[in-house]
């Protein structure tokens, strides 16, 4: 026999109650919001200020990477400068590229047809070989130390292009400074890292010319007077003047000079 009373209003309220804390509970759960069981429910509501922390941190730091770019060097010396659009060393320099362009078609020429090949260009033919067969500061240092030894000091005012200094045989720190920019040229390097400079010399009190080509971070400078190889920032007592590339001219903007240790470093004023 069943009982069939009446069911208290309050034992209705009661099951009403927990019927309803049970579907809430499940609504609430983290595997229906599709957080995993194991994540803290703090780190779905309130914000981790650890991690918030981090995060502004990688946010600032990414484009603080883009605003310093990895160090370049566009000019020897580290100094800025100007072209030139006119004036004798501009005509000068485009009449040397002329004379560079007629030896280099000649170098073509002998390197096919070597019995046809004038003494001079064999000569400059064979040092540029040499630096070939060689990489990296090796390179610089042979093609150095080879055009150094053949040519003969002798002061000339004229410019002229690597073969014809070679048939000469003698010639000044300009015809140096052109052959040996040509033989770099020739054997290997990007006209982009070959610069021919011009300098004042203030322990002599007098203009000279040198070649620069860029190694990796640093530009390594080619003189007439020595046989080793010396940074750009490490030369003492001279002021640049002109930087002369493949397709410009350009002048060093003069700033304030610094005195530096072991002599006049004219940071500021083109030079060290």
């Amino acid at each position: 026999m069943h009982d069939h009373r009446p069911i208290s209003p309050w034992l209705a309220v009661a099951c009403f109650i927990v019927v309803l804390v049970a579907a809430l509970g499940k609504l609430a759960s983290p595997f229906a919001s599709g957080i995993s069981a194991a994540t803290p429910r703090a780190t779905a509501t309130t914000p981790d200020h650890s991690v918030v922390r981090a995060n502004a941190s990688i946010a600032f730091a990414k484009p603080a990477k883009l605003e310093i770019p990895s160090a370049t060097i566009s000019e020897p010396f580290g100094l800025k400068s100007i072209q030139v659009m006119s004036g004798q060393l501009l005509n000068t320099w485009r009449s040397v590229q002329n004379e560079i362009r007629a030896d280099s078609t000649v170098l073509k020429r002998c390197r096919r047809q070597a019995e046809n090949c004038p003494p001079a260009a064999k000569t400059f033919l064979a040092i540029i070989t040499e630096g070939r067969a060689h990489t990296g500061r090796a390179r610089i240092g042979v093609i150095n130390r080879a055009i150094n030894l053949a040519i003969r000091a002798k002061s000339d005012p004229v410019w002229m292009g690597p073969l014809a200094t070679f048939s000469k045989g003698s010639g000044d720190c300009k015809d140096y400074a052109i052959a040996k920019y040509v033989a770099l040229r020739e054997a290997g390097i990007e006209e982009e890292d070959l610069r021919l400079v011009i300098v004042h010399d203030l322990a002599l009190d007098e203009d000279h010319a040198i070649v620069a080509t860029r190694l990796g971070q640093s530009w390594i400078v080619l003189d007439n007077r020595w046989l080793t190889l010396t940074r750009d920032l490490d030369l003492r007592r001279v002021v640049p003047l002109f930087v002369l590339d493949h397709d410009s001219l350009r002048r060093f903007i003069l700033q304030k000079t610094a005195a530096g240790e072991g002599g006049t470093r004219m940071w500021a004023v083109g030079g060290v």
